[in-house]
C-alpha cells in the first residue's frame, strides 16, 4: 500500500521523499514496501495520520488491536 500511495501522488514520491514525509530513512521505505519487514505497531498511527493509508491495509494481523486503541 506505501509503494501504491507514493505512485499515486502527483507528482510521484520517491522512497526518499516518502522516508522524509514519515521520518524514517529510505532503506526503511523499500523494506517496507518489498516486506522483508513488517511495519513496527507504533508506526502504524503515524503512517495512517500523514497518507491515510488503512492500518488494515499496512498491518492487517494488527488491525484489530489498532481499532480497539482508538
Amino acid at each position: 500500500p506505501i509503494k501504491a500511495y507514493r505512485q499515486a501522488q502527483k507528482p510521484r514520491l520517491t522512497q526518499k521523499q516518502m522516508g522524509k514525509l514519515l521520518g524514517v530513512k529510505r532503506e526503511t521505505i523499500a523494506r517496507w514496501e518489498t516486506r522483508a519487514h513488517k511495519i513496527d505497531i507504533n508506526w502504524l498511527a503515524k503512517i495512517t495520520k500523514k497518507t491515510g493509508i488503512a492500518a488494515r491495509d499496512l498491518r492487517p494481523d494488527l488491525a484489530d488491536l489498532m481499532e480497539a486503541a482508538e
